[in-house]
């Protein structure tokens, strides 16, 4: 693939799959929200054969030799985000020549980068996105999906991070990670791994639950949906709104991405 070496003060990278519903979702994104801009890119696992196509098509995939395992303590997602990192940080031009801030999301995300651009680069955050204010316990028990064992992480708590739907990193603190991922203790969950290398890094997460939405609505109904482990989608799609969000998490469908584009285009 060809990595953009500047150009543009936030570079994405977008986590997707590279079978399932994938495909459909980075076709979304390339059509509405990230339409006609570069330095967007989409990481994938997964069989070579599968993506091949695509990724000569539209040389905007960064693929990870690695199973799209995605649950568990032999997930890929945390090699998906720090091989982004890692990628960006190395092949792209120094300084603000190249970029100067990372943003990663999911593909089912929708992202207004003008207002994420001036968002994060009118305040100078290092470390900013929808984050934990205080330090979690992490899950034990065998019966959890998101346990993780004492062999994995032995600490007592989490570190403060922020969540995957959406997270920017300053070009200070990916310099300074960039120093660490080679000895970097693995943790299946990709935000923690952020979380725990802000640790070393000394930078504290910005946290901002206005403009980064978790969530479709503020209903019970929906969250609790998300909490029951057998339900893997939401069955109702509130009505789409970009209002003071930069990133709406859980958009579901092609017309969803659109309806959220509208939004941001024409008002809605």
């Amino acid at each position: 693939m060809e990595i953009e070496k500047g150009g543009h003060k936030v570079a994405v990278g977008v986590l997707s799959g590279a079978g399932g519903k994938g495909p459909l979702h980075r076709d979304s994104i390339r059509s509405t929200w990230a339409s006609g801009r570069k330095s967007v890119y989409f990481i994938v696992a997964g069989p070579w054969n599968d993506i091949r196509e695509e990724y000569d098509k539209y040389r905007d995939l960064i693929w990870i030799e690695e199973d799209e395992v995605y649950e568990g303590e032999e997930s890929v997602l945390p090699f998906k985000t720090e091989a982004f990192i890692h990628i960006l940080q190395k092949y792209t031009l120094p300084g603000k020549a190249g970029f100067e801030y990372l943003f990663k999301t999911d593909d089912d995300s929708f992202v207004d980068l003008a207002k994420l651009e001036k968002t994060i680069g009118g305040k100078k955050y290092d470390y900013w996105g929808c984050c934990t204010t205080e330090n979690f316990k992490p899950l034990r028990s065998p019966t959890r999906k998101w346990r993780v064992t004492f062999d994995i992480y032995p600490e007592e708590y989490y570190p403060l991070y922020c969540q995957g739907a959406g997270f920017a990193l300053s070009r200070k603190f990916v310099e300074c990670m960039s120093n660490h991922l080679a000895f970097f203790r693995y943790n299946p969950f990709e935000d923690v791994s952020i979380g725990l290398l802000a640790e070393r890094c000394s930078m504290v997460p910005d946290t901002d639950f206005v403009r980064i939405k978790q969530y479709r609505t503020e209903e019970a109904g929906e969250k609790k949906q998300l909490k029951n482990d057998e339900r893997k989608e939401i069955f109702f799609l509130p009505k789409a709104t970009m209002k003071n969000k930069v990133l709406q998490h859980r958009v579901k469908t092609h017309y969803d991405m659109y309806a959220h584009y509208k939004c941001v285009k024409e008002g809605c």
